[in-house]
């Protein structure tokens, strides 16, 4: 009787234990998968001095009006031309003067009611007539022998218009990666430490609002979180020294965040999408480009940009101009999920004892800042996470375990007959009499009965109404 009673006390504080391990277990897994589903993330912030800085796509915004070469212009338009010369003495005081608002509103309508972007482009100045000439010290020059290469003729001069303005985008990396390193710096002082461009004076000292950024290779200077620096350009020989600092940034998309691959969609970051949807819808409700969006400079299509608010006095003008703006960036209401910026540093002016105006990039000494983000917790981490959590509170092992598990489904799933459960019988004692039968006999006992496997005795076979055999 004491001996019963210490059983039903054993199996009741067992059965209490189990109960509490049942509700800890339970409680830390819901813990995981509530975090792993609360998507979760973690900025990892690397910052690092570069021993090589990598020459990105240089980039020039100048003014349209300032940019013009005003001897074609008045060639095609001899009215404004005569205006002009009687007004003003020469070419330079006109450019000088242009802030003079009756002057410049005449020109900016007869520029957007004659001349398409493509025609706007042959009568502003040439790249390469602004552009003297390109150096670039980097790893693959100094191999070549040279350590102040010539790279005019080896760039690509890309061109874009955005409202009134006129961007020349200077690709260099097109054949591969520039990489400049302080360890040429100091091989071989010249001209270029890594990067310089050298302008036309007689243009650039007109140019008072010219600005300069480095964005990512080929790709438009279409972001709007490009950081532009104004040059401060003066009558004067002068070096502008500059360098930028790069911060990168890496999203998660979907479900841990809003932001969009758009590489996957083929474009090269939102804007560029943003451009698209812009124009289309411009060009189909107001028959012409939109006028804040970026635009190839080789396209036949309106000169759009100078007289917009005038425009905007008209009101079905201005609904129209805000609905597309308003459905464009809807449809790319989401940030990119990866982004590099360029913070450029303010150019240091230096007077040059030689007759020329440069723009050089100095090897960066300041820190690149990398930021990604990456999941709190993965799948892999709440597989780790479950397993120990059984471990503590049951002890559970594979090894152990699975093998049960196994042999208890298939017992369950063994076929039925006569739709009735198999009874599964005592094994016949060792000692008992052992019956002689012939071989054709055994394979009619084997059918007329079958194995069932005992849950936790997967390695013992039962035989319903088993007896001993000897094969004669």
């Amino acid at each position: 009787m004491n001996l019963l009673t210490k059983c039903k006390e054993l199996l009741t504080i067992y059965t209490l234990v189990q109960i509490i391990c049942s509700i800890g277990c339970f409680m830390q897994i819901e813990y995981v998968f509530t975090r792993y589903f609360a998507r979760e993330i973690t900025i990892v912030t690397t910052v690092e001095i570069p021993d090589e800085t990598i020459l990105p796509d240089f980039v020039i915004r100048v003014e349209v009006l300032r940019f013009i070469n005003y001897t074609l212009f008045f060639k095609r338009f001899t009215h404004v031309g005569t205006l002009a010369s009687f007004k003003y003495n020469n070419i330079h005081e006109l450019k000088t003067s242009l802030k003079n608002s009756t002057l410049t509103k005449r020109i900016s309508q007869l520029i957007e009611k004659e001349l398409t972007i493509k025609e706007m482009t042959s009568l502003l100045y040439k790249p390469k007539d602004f552009i003297k000439t390109i150096y670039v010290r980097s790893v693959e020059t100094m191999k070549a022998g040279s350590f102040n290469s010539d790279y005019v003729d080896r760039c690509q001069f890309k061109e874009y218009y955005q409202s009134s303005f006129f961007y020349i985008v200077i690709a260099c990396s097109t054949e591969g990666p520039i990489i400049g390193s302080f360890i040429l710096k100091d091989l071989n002082p010249g001209v270029a430490d890594f990067f310089a461009v050298v302008l036309t004076q007689g243009i650039a000292f007109t140019q008072r609002g010219m600005q300069i950024a480095f964005i990512e290779s080929n790709s438009p200077p279409n972001s709007q979180k490009i950081q532009w620096t104004r040059l401060p350009l003066t009558n004067e020989n002068a070096v502008y020294t500059t360098s930028f600092k790069l911060i990168t940034l890496s999203l998660l998309p979907t479900p841990y965040s809003s932001c969009v691959n758009y590489s996957d969609e083929g474009y090269d970051n939102r804007y560029e999408k943003l451009d698209e949807c812009l124009n289309k819808l411009s060009q189909k409700w107001l028959n012409r480009p939109f006028h804040q969006s970026l635009h190839r400079a080789d396209i036949d299509a309106p000169f759009v940009g100078f007289d917009q608010d005038l425009k905007f006095e008209n009101e079905t003008f201005a609904k129209l101009s805000n609905d597309i703006l308003t459905k464009c960036e809807a449809e790319t209401m989401g940030m990119d999920c990866y982004e590099r910026h360029y913070n450029v540093k303010e150019p240091d002016a230096v007077r040059s004892l030689f007759p020329l105006t440069a723009i050089i990039l100095g090897i960066s000494n300041q820190p690149y800042i990398e930021m990604v983000a990456k999941p709190k917790l993965n799948v892999l981490d709440c597989i780790v996470s479950v397993g120990s959590i059984f471990g503590f509170w049951f002890g559970f092992a594979l090894n152990a375990h699975i093998p049960w598990i196994t042999c208890l489904i298939k017992s369950k799933l063994m076929p039925i007959r006569n739709k009735k459960l198999t009874k599964i019988n005592k094994y016949p004692p060792r000692d008992g009499p052992i019956h002689k039968i012939k071989l054709a006999q055994l394979n009619v006992e084997l059918n007329n009965n079958y194995f069932t496997l005992r849950p936790r005795e997967s390695n013992r076979l039962s035989i319903k109404n088993s007896k001993r055999f000897t094969i004669n």
